[in-house]
């Protein structure tokens, strides 16, 4: 009821930081003097004024933007503990057992590298790449072309994270392809420089049976434009996030073209990308992570409809889930103390239908910030590990196994969910 977010403790803050500084104005001339005593009374007040002042803004910005949602939640961050997961439920069936065909999965690869071998080659040569990476791998950065010139000079700009076995591993072996959506503010070096998500997948790797991904990060506020990754006449951020950025990817990179080998993850307004690119995009995506994620856009800076809050139907994720629900599979976090996010999050439990399914973990009192979410990152990546086939689902020792690579590897995979496939 009292939490750090709290009408009464935001005003009660404000209060007292005007209180403080309308008593050192008032009281100053009986600080004057020349002795230690008197020089310590005004560097007390003046720091005390200003302490409460700035503990003041910083309870308001809180309230506005919802980083902590309880004095626990704001504890544990001070202590630098994460938040407890309550409980995890899920919806639904995953739709992987029903649906995969590897057959048809190990063909549109092959078919891929036949046609595009060449150019995935002749970019390779060309791209500064270190030969040697570290067990973290490596980023590199590229510009897809086809947001027009209402998007500005520089857009396009699309963040590609390489594991370590792209270069060191097998030339003809294939990835999969996690697309990733960052948060308003900030960029795709988030992912990078805040969360550090390579180090999260090697670990993955190591520890939950993932396949090695790539990770496609693509910038969708070009000149700082909030486009909530949306279509509109003058920018097409939509298509450009859901059909050109991956046609790049797939025609430039060695990754796998099917579904269940690309997944979408985001957080926060990324969150709301990652929602909109697995439900209104399942024939390129066949599964999503969610992190403070909402259901419909929140435009700040860019109103291409008009008066906010009006945009497309299609963009109500939760008319989509509910009646034209696709055969996708969706994990997402849900922070109990979030009030921005948490709301939605329960909407869209609420709302999803078979075919889609659904796991949502719960963190006890976590608020809407980096720390939480990334502290729920390595349940994701080992809940994609056991749900697509693509990162290493239904693989039985072929996922574990470190002599296994490349084409090899992923065969044994293909072949392995074939036995357990009715359609195989």
């Amino acid at each position: 009821m009292f939490g750090p977010a709290s009408d009464l403790v935001v005003g009660a803050l404000w209060f007292a930081a005007l209180a403080a500084l309308v008593g050192v104005a008032v009281c100053w001339h009986r600080l004057n003097g020349h002795g230690l005593k008197m020089i310590l009374a005004r560097l007390g007040t003046q720091v005390g004024a200003s302490m409460l002042v700035v503990l003041a803004v910083a309870s308001l910005l809180n309230q506005q933007n919802g980083w902590y949602g309880s004095w626990s939640d704001l504890g544990r961050d001070l202590s630098g503990a994460s938040p407890s997961v309550q409980r995890t439920a899920v919806k639904g069936q995953a739709q992987v057992e029903q649906e995969y065909d590897p057959r048809g999965a190990q063909a549109a690869d092959d078919a891929a590298q036949l046609r595009f071998g060449a150019q995935r080659s002749t970019f390779q040569q060309k791209t500064p790449l270190r030969p040697n990476p570290a067990p973290t791998g490596q980023y590199i950065r590229v510009v897809v072309p086809g947001l027009g010139p209402a998007a500005g000079k520089r857009a396009g700009k699309v963040l590609i994270w390489l594991p370590a076995e792209y270069l060191t591993g097998p030339h003809d072996r294939t990835f999969p392809v996690i697309q990733a959506y960052a948060g308003v503010p900030g960029g795709p070096d988030d992912y990078d420089k805040r969360m550090q998500l390579q180090k999260m997948i090697v670990t993955a790797t190591q520890t939950s049976g993932l396949l090695s991904p790539i990770v496609v990060i693509p910038d969708y506020t070009p000149s700082k434009l909030d486009t909530e990754c949306t279509d509109s006449a003058a920018i097409g951020m939509e298509s450009w996030l859901n059909k050109t950025v991956p046609d790049w990817v797939v025609a430039h990179l060695r990754v796998r073209p099917d579904r269940q080998s690309w997944a979408v993850m985001g957080y926060s307004a990324g969150g709301y990308c990652a929602a909109m690119s697995v439900f209104l995009h399942p024939q390129r995506f066949g599964a999503a992570m969610l992190f403070g994620s909402y259901n419909s856009p929140i435009l700040s800076n860019w109103h291409p409809w008009g008066s906010y809050p009006k945009w497309p139907a299609r963009y109500n994720l939760l008319d989509t889930v509910r009646h034209r629900p696709p055969p996708v599979d969706v994990w997402i976090e849900v922070s109990t103390g979030d009030r921005f996010s948490e709301p939605a999050s329960a909407a869209l439990i609420r709302a999803v239908r078979t075919p889609t399914s659904l796991t949502a973990v719960y963190l006890r009192g976590a608020g809407h910030r980096f720390d939480v979410w990334a502290s729920a990152m390595p349940r994701s990546l080992a809940w994609l590990a056991r749900t697509l086939p693509g990162f290493g689902a239904h693989t039985g020792v072929a996922v574990s196994s470190p002599t296994l690579h490349g084409p090899h590897r992923f065969k044994q995979v293909v072949a392995g969910i074939a036995k357990r496939s009715p359609t195989g």
